[in-house]
């Protein structure tokens, strides 16, 4: 099958479908950041209270596997904070339905 087939085999299910699972990938994507950045706070949490670092369990933090995780956690962290307002129900109400202070 050609690229300009494919193309417009899909093109021919309708828009909605494109919409549809970019939201259910984006929804993935942002339950997936949410568990690293629990991840991430609870690490800090032990850090703060224990002295004690998640990452000591492989090794520590000049290990590669540690550091991966770090990376992942960092990059949740942007992903969550750029895309925050398309994910939250709260962020996304209108500002009608929030409260006022």
């Amino acid at each position: 099958m050609l690229w300009g087939e494919l193309k417009n085999k899909s093109s021919s299910k309708g828009a909605g479908k494109g919409r549809e699972n970019r939201a259910t990938t984006m929804k993935g994507l942002h339950k997936i950041a949410f568990v690293l950045l629990i991840i991430g706070g609870l690490n800090w949490l032990l850090l703060g209270v224990f002295s004690w670092d998640i990452g000591e369990i492989f090794g520590g933090q000049g290990e590669i596997i540690s550091r991966i995780i770090y990376i992942l956690v960092g990059i949740s962290a942007l992903v969550e904070m750029f895309g925050h307002k398309g994910t939250c129900k709260e962020c996304s109400a209108p500002s009608s339905a929030m409260p006022k202070a």
